[in-house]
C-alpha cells in the first residue's frame, strides 16, 4: 500500500489565479500554499491500493474465521480426508493416510502435494537412506518450517532402512510398500500397506492429488537399492538417486487428539508454498 502522507504547505489554501487568454473572466487556478512537503497525490493508484490492502485483510481474516470454525482432533477425520497444517505461515493440505502407524497410537499423514522436487542423495552420500540428502532435508528445513504447535507432536518414528535395520525420524518418506508396491511393477494388499492405498486400489500415488509428478519413495529391496521412484504411471523406477530429480512428498505422524484444520479454504492463495508440485 502506498504510504499517505499529509500535505504540509506555508501558506495553507492559497492559489493563483492565472487569466485564461481570449476569454474574459475566467481564470485557470494553480496552487501557490508553497509545500514544505507535498504529501501523497489523491489519484487512482492511492485509492487502487487501499482497496486491495481492504481485500487481502477480508482474505486474511476469512481464512482465520475458516480456521477456528473448522477445528477439529486428527482422530475425527476418516482416512482419506484434507486437512491443514502451518508451513512457514501458510496453512497446506495434508491427507490422513492411516489411522494408526505401526501399533503406535498416531496416525500416518502425509503432505498432499510434494515439498520440492529434487535428488535424493547427492554426489557425496553414501547409497543409504539415512543421512541422505532428502532425509537431512526433512529432518532440518522442512521440520524447521512447520509451525511451532505441530513440531511439538512429532515423535521419533522407527522406520525400516534395510532387510533388519531402522532409524528414529519425526518426518520421512514413505517406504514403498507403505503406497501399495510390492516389486517393481505390482500394486499388491498388505499389512504394510497404509489404509488410504489399500481401500483406493488401483491409484497412483504419484498423482493421487492429481499432479504428475513422480516422487521419491524408500526402497522395498533392500539389497539392492535404498530408494525407488514412483512413476506417473503407478510403477516403480529405479532411478540414479544422485542425479535425477523426483518429488519430496514428507509422511509424519500426529496424536489423534491433536487439532489441525479439517478441510481448507476455497482460495488457492493459502495452498500456496514456494516450490510446491
Amino acid at each position: 500500500m502506498i504510504e499517505v502522507i499529509d500535505r504540509i504547505s506555508t501558506y495553507p489554501g492559497r492559489v493563483k489565479l492565472i487569466p485564461v487568454p481570449g476569454q474574459a473572466n475566467t481564470y485557470d487556478m494553480v496552487r501557490a500554499d508553497e509545500p514544505i512537503e507535498p504529501g501523497t497525490p489523491i489519484n487512482r493508484a492511492l485509492f487502487n491500493s487501499i482497496i486491495n490492502v481492504i481485500e487481502e485483510t477480508k482474505q486474511v481474516v476469512n481464512n482465520k474465521l475458516f480456521e477456528l470454525a473448522q477445528r477439529v482432533t486428527v482422530g475425527s477425520l476418516a482416512v482419506g480426508s484434507v486437512f491443514g497444517l502451518y508451513e512457514n505461515g501458510l496453512l497446506v493440505p495434508y491427507l490422513k493416510i492411516s489411522t494408526e502407524y505401526e501399533r503406535t497410537g498416531r496416525a500416518l499423514v502425509i503432505r498432499l502435494d510434494c515439498a520440492k522436487m529434487d535428488t535424493l542423495f547427492s554426489a557425496s552420500d553414501s547409497s543409504a537412506y539415512s543421512g541422505c540428502k532428502a532425509d537431512r532435508w526433512l529432518t532440518n528445513e522442512f521440520y524447521n518450517s512447520l509451525d511451532t504447535a505441530t513440531q511439538s507432536v512429532l515423535a521419533e518414528m522407527s522406520i525400516s532402512i534395510g532387510d533388519s535395520s531402522s532409524i528414529k525420524r519425526k518426518v520421512f518418506l514413505l517406504d514403498a510398500t507403505e503406497y501399495g508396491f510390492f516389486g517393481l511393477t505390482s500394486l499388491n494388499t498388505s499389512s504394510d500397506v497404509a489404509e488410504y492405498f489399500e481401500n483406493n486400489p488401483g491409484r497412483i500415488p504419484a498423482k493421487f492429488n492429481g499432479s504428475l509428478v513422480q516422487q521419491w519413495s524408500r526402497a522395498t529391496s533392500w539389497s539392492s537399492k535404498m530408494a525407488n521412484a514412483i512413476s506417473t504411471t503407478g510403477t516403480l523406477l529405479e532411478l540414479n538417486a544422485a542425479t535425477d530429480l523426483a518429488g519430496i512428498r514428507p509422511a509424519m505422524t500426529l496424536p489423534a487428539d491433536f487439532e489441525v484444520v479439517a478441510g481448507m479454504p476455497s482460495t488457492s492463495n493459502t495452498m500456496a508454498t514456494s516450490g510446491v508440485i
